[in-house]
């Protein structure tokens, strides 16, 4: 919850300027609209400007995943969803660049992805393929490539250190309400009996009922 700090208060200042229901209208158009903007960037930094570009990022600003977030999902995925692009491209940017703006704008994106961990694993898994494959195919530096990603990373556990000390010190008793199913009605319960494997994503098991 503490790693939520910063996107509860920003959201707690705006419902208090303008009221509840007006800012998760707002909320919904800025997601919509920077998922989309943010989505073809990505798209014109990894192939090229190009008028088709237009078509994936509107499937993503409107895909399943996020209309599913918003119907029965908390709002932290919606707001991570949008930056997902931000994160993953400025990230690739400083890497290539060393700029000083890729890093702040990585920064600040690190900041609201890592509200929800599982995007912000999933989203490092990704970037690290990415790499791999860039390195293999493309031939680029690998310790260039290797201290760049060392340093923005260094740089997020630094940002994120207000939340990540206080969870290092709970980890052990975090770890026994999961395994233990202690740690509220109804726990973790569906997390130990869960029967979900890769396979199962794959094919779309419990999306095509």
């Amino acid at each position: 919850t503490v790693s939520q700090l910063i996107t509860n208060t920003i959201m707690a200042i705006v419902a208090h300027v303008i009221s509840p229901k007006s800012t998760v209208l707002t909320l919904l158009v800025f997601v919509i609209t920077l998922s989309f903007v943010a989505f073809k960037k990505m798209l014109d930094f990894l192939i090229k400007e190009r008028k088709i570009n237009y078509l994936p990022a509107l499937l993503y600003a409107f895909s399943p995943f996020l209309f599913n977030d918003i119907i029965g999902g908390s709002w932290y995925f919606w707001i991570s969803y949008a930056f997902a692009p931000v994160f993953f491209l400025y990230q690739l940017k400083y890497i290539k660049n060393k700029s000083i703006k890729s890093l702040s704008i990585f920064l600040l994106a690190s900041i609201f992805v890592i509200a929800t961990l599982q995007n912000f694993v999933l989203l490092e898994v990704i970037l690290i393929l990415f790499l791999i494959s860039q390195i293999l195919i493309r031939n680029i530096g690998v310790k260039e490539s290797l201290i760049g990603y060392i340093k923005a990373h260094i740089l997020v556990i630094a940002i994120n250190v207000y939340w990540i000390i206080p969870f290092i010190s709970q980890l052990s008793e975090v770890n026994s309400a999961v395994l233990k199913n202690k740690a509220f009605a109804g726990g973790f319960l569906a997390v130990k009996n869960s029967t979900q494997s890769i396979l199962n994503i794959i094919m779309l098991t419990g999306y095509l009922d």
